[in-house]
């Protein structure tokens, strides 16, 4: 359920920085490495092809997207895409034995190593799309772009981007 609605933002967004592609390199203000929304999205599908691969299916882990990530939006949404359909493959086979799964993640960067379980991965993803996600929404008001941001009511509240067809609208 909540896969489906990160998903339903994820198309949202691309429809969004689709209408307005000069906002995907374009700086902004912020105290976070990924000082472009292009960096944010480069982030997001990095992040979760390190959390599907290397946690959910227990693949070696996979060099970072980030360094290497694709330079156009629709290369960025293509590999999103692609890593998106194990992240739902998993989620849509997985039992509760599955979900229940514990993985142990290190997390050099920390110093850390913390036990979750899958469902909490899935989780995870949800609510880091949801953050970055917010991050977008702020660089794209920064930017001056015309965009609101709504809640859907379904237990999980994350921002979807959806441009204003009344220009009298304000976000």
């Amino acid at each position: 359920r909540h896969l489906a609605y990160t998903e339903n933002a994820r198309h949202l967004l691309h429809e969004t920085l689709a209408a307005h592609p000069e906002t995907l390199d374009q700086s902004f203000e912020t105290t976070a490495a990924h000082k472009t929304v292009g960096q944010l999205v480069a982030h997001l599908v990095g992040a979760e092809r390190r959390w599907t691969l290397g946690r959910l299916y227990g693949e070696a882990p996979p060099p970072r997207y980030e360094d290497a990530a694709a330079q156009t939006l629709d290369g960025l949404f293509a590999d999103w895409d692609a890593i998106r359909v194990r992240t739902l493959a998993f989620a849509a086979g997985a039992d509760a034995g599955a979900l229940g799964r514990v993985i142990t993640t290190d997390l050099p960067q920390w110093g850390a190593s913390v036990r979750v379980t899958a469902e909490e991965v899935l989780l995870h993803l949800c609510s880091h799309q949801a953050w970055h996600g917010g991050q977008v929404s702020m660089a794209l008001q920064r930017l001056e772009v015309r965009h609101c941001q709504v809640q859907i009511e379904i237990g999980l509240a994350a921002p979807v981007f959806i441009e204003h067809k009344n220009a009298g609208v304000s976000g």
